[in-house]
C-alpha cells in the first residue's frame, strides 16, 4: 500500500500536522522535528500528495462518508475501497450511519460533524437522503459525490452501476443457453437500482422475442426469494430460469426450489446480481452480476479530490459497467 502522511507522522513521533507543515516549508517548525520528519519521509520513500499540502492551507484531511448501513454486502465493501483509496491519498474517513428508514428525516444532527469546517468532502454512499443532505452541502459549500443515487438528473457528481446493462446481459446470456421462459423477481421498487434491473429484464425479453412474463416483487431479501419463487409454481408457470434481483433474493429461490424437489441448474437456472462472497461459497456456486465496488470507490475518490482541489468545475454522472460471472447455477435449457 502506498505510503501516506499518517505513516510518517507515526515514523518521525510528531503530528500530522507538523508533517505538513514541514512539506510545505513552515518556517515556524522547530529545526529538531524537522530534520525528524525529513528522515521518516526518507526511510519510507514518501512523495507528498495534495492532501499534505491542503493541510498546512487549513483543511482537515479528513473525508465524510454517509451510509445506511454496514450490513449490506455491497455497502460494506465500498466502504472498505473508500477507505483504502483515501488513505493512498493522505486522507482519513469519517463514517456516518444514518439508518435506512428514509420515510422519516433521520437526525439530521448525524451530519454536523460534516458540516462545520470538521471535512473537506463527503461521500453519499446511500441511495436515499440526497435531497435531505445535498441542499445543505450546497449552502455550506461542502464538495460531495453520489453513490449509488436515486436521480440520474441529479445536479452533483455521481457514480453509479450500469444496472440496466446488466441485467439485460444476465438475461442474454440465459437466452443463449436455449432458455425462453424466464421469470423476474425485483427488488424494491422505489430504488432506482432494482427500476433500471427490472427494466433491462423487460427490454431483452421484448429484444429475444421471448415470452412476457408478470414481475414478482421482491425485497432484497432470502424470505422474498423463497415466497415469490414458491407463488412463481404456485401461479401454474413453469419458468426454466430466474432471475433476481439481488443475490440474497437468489438464495431464496434456490431454497424454495429445493423444497420443491427442483434443483440449479437442472430444472431451473438461477442469476443474482451484485457477487455477493456467499455467491462462489454456497452450492450451487451463484452465476451472478458483478458490481465492482473498487471501481466506484476510486472514481468517487478521484472525483471527489479533483472537486477539493477546485479542479473539477462541472458535476457529471459515471456508470460503471458490471461484468457476468458465470458459475454453477445457470446451464443448458433441457426443456424442448
Amino acid at each position: 500500500m502506498r505510503v501516506n502522511i499518517y505513516d510518517v507522522a507515526y515514523r518521525a513521533g510528531v503530528s500530522v500536522v507538523t508533517v505538513s507543515r514541514v512539506i510545505n516549508n513552515v518556517p515556524t517548525v522547530r529545526e529538531r522535528n524537522k530534520q525528524k520528519v525529513l528522515k521518516a519521509m526518507k526511510e519510507l520513500n514518501y512523495e507528498p500528495n495534495a492532501a499534505a499540502r491542503a493541510l498546512a492551507r487549513g483543511k482537515s484531511g479528513v473525508i465524510g462518508l454517509l451510509t445506511p448501513s454496514l450490513e449490506d454486502a455491497f455497502f460494506g465493501k465500498a466502504i472498505e475501497a473508500i477507505h483504502r483509496y483515501l488513505m493512498d491519498q493522505g486522507y482519513f474517513l469519517a463514517l456516518s450511519i444514518t439508518g435506512c428508514d428514509y420515510k422519516n428525516e433521520f437526525d439530521i444532527r448525524n451530519t454536523h460533524l460534516f458540516t462545520q469546517d470538521r471535512v473537506d468532502g463527503i461521500i453519499l454512499l446511500t441511495p436515499m437522503f440526497e435531497e435531505i443532505l445535498v441542499p445543505d452541502l450546497k449552502k455550506a459549500s461542502i464538495p460531495y459525490v453520489l453513490i449509488d443515487n436515486q436521480d440520474t438528473s441529479s445536479s452533483g457528481t455521481s457514480v453509479l452501476i450500469d444496472n440496466y446493462t446488466g441485467a439485460y446481459e444476465a438475461v442474454n446470456h440465459l437466452a443463449g443457453l436455449g432458455h425462453k421462459d424466464i421469470v423476474h423477481i425485483c427488488g424494491l421498487e422505489e430504488y432506482l437500482s432494482s427500476q433500471e434491473r427490472k427494466k433491462g429484464y423487460l427490454e431483452a425479453v421484448r429484444d429475444k422475442g421471448l415470452p412476457k412474463y408478470p414481475v414478482y416483487k421482491g425485497e432484497f431479501s432470502v424470505e422474498s426469494g423463497y415466497r415469490c419463487t414458491k407463488q412463481i409454481f404456485s401461479d401454474g408457470l413453469k419458468p426454466t430460469a430466474i432471475f433476481a434481483a439481488d443475490d440474497v433474493t437468489a438464495f431464496g429461490v434456490m431454497q424454495a426450489l429445493s423444497e420443491m424437489n427442483l434443483s440449479a441448474p437442472e430444472h431451473v437456472s438461477v442469476v443474482g446480481f451484485d457477487d455477493h462472497p456467499l455467491s462462489r461459497q454456497l452450492k450451487p456456486y451463484l452465476t451472478t452480476v458483478c458490481q465492482s465496488e473498487e471501481d466506484l470507490a476510486r472514481r468517487a475518490v478521484e472525483e471527489l479530490i479533483s472537486a477539493i482541489e477546485g479542479k473539477e468545475k462541472r458535476s457529471t454522472t459515471i456508470r460503471i459497467r458490471p461484468q457476468l460471472i458465470v458459475r454453477e447455477s445457470t446451464g443448458p435449457c433441457l426443456v424442448s
